[in-house]
């Protein structure tokens, strides 16, 4: 027969896969409960970031710095969050 300790690396990855499998439910139900791009508040600062954004002209000295917060907020943002970046005109 094998030996005992044979069998808990068995039950540990069993636990693990479990866990794991818990996890990404509860990923995909916060990700269900999440504000659609439509149900965003337009007064939020992410959306006024993105419409300073869109305003400034190509030889605007803001330029760099709005892209580069709207490009750190989405690397770090929910999915709708990103949802609205991409869906903003």
């Amino acid at each position: 027969p094998p030996p005992a300790s044979a069998a808990a690396p068995s039950a540990s990855a069993g636990a693990a896969a479990a866990s794991e499998m818990a996890s990404e439910l509860a990923l995909a139900e916060a990700a269900a409960a999440m504000p659609t791009p439509e149900e965003v508040p337009a007064g939020c600062l992410l959306h006024m970031l993105l419409s300073l954004l869109l305003q400034q002209p190509p030889t605007s000295l803001y330029l760099l710095g709005l892209a580069s917060c709207v490009h750190k907020w989405v690397q770090a943002s929910a999915p709708a969050e990103q949802r609205l970046v991409a869906s903003h005109p």
